[in-house]
């Protein structure tokens, strides 16, 4: 098989599973109900969200700068300090590009809110 066992295309497809489910998660759902939200709750949610993203966007490309060429390994014995970098590592890659995916779920959702606000209701034929 190329040279690679049988887990490594096993990881493999579980990263690109991963990745699916993070672009699967941020698709907005769309505005079926009435907004029924204040315009002021719809700027704080926007102000929020957007920050959200920001933050969230920045933190996952430095993680992506970090990680393309790691090369530190922890060098203590000490199970503590090595479950914290195991810990760490998994934030990085795996938490914070999917609170990532999240954000920008949630900013396109204000973004939708405030379309169908701005939408005028559609009057019955009579």
């Amino acid at each position: 098989m190329g040279g690679y066992s049988v887990l490594h295309w096993v990881i493999v497809a579980a990263l690109l599973a991963y990745l699916w489910l993070l672009v699967k998660i941020a698709k907005p759902r769309p505005t079926v109900t009435p907004v029924k939200d204040s315009k002021t709750w719809l700027r704080t949610q926007t102000v929020l969200a957007w920050l959200c993203s920001i933050v969230f966007g920045i933190l996952t490309l430095f993680s992506l700068a970090l990680q393309s060429n790691r090369q530190v390994k922890p060098t203590s014995r000490d199970a503590t300090e090595a479950l914290g970098f195991l810990v760490g590592m998994f934030i990085s890659i795996f938490i914070i590009p999917f609170l990532f995916a999240l954000s920008v779920r949630w900013t396109r959702s204000v973004r939708g809110k405030w379309k169908a606000l701005k939408l005028s209701p559609v009057s019955e034929a009579i």
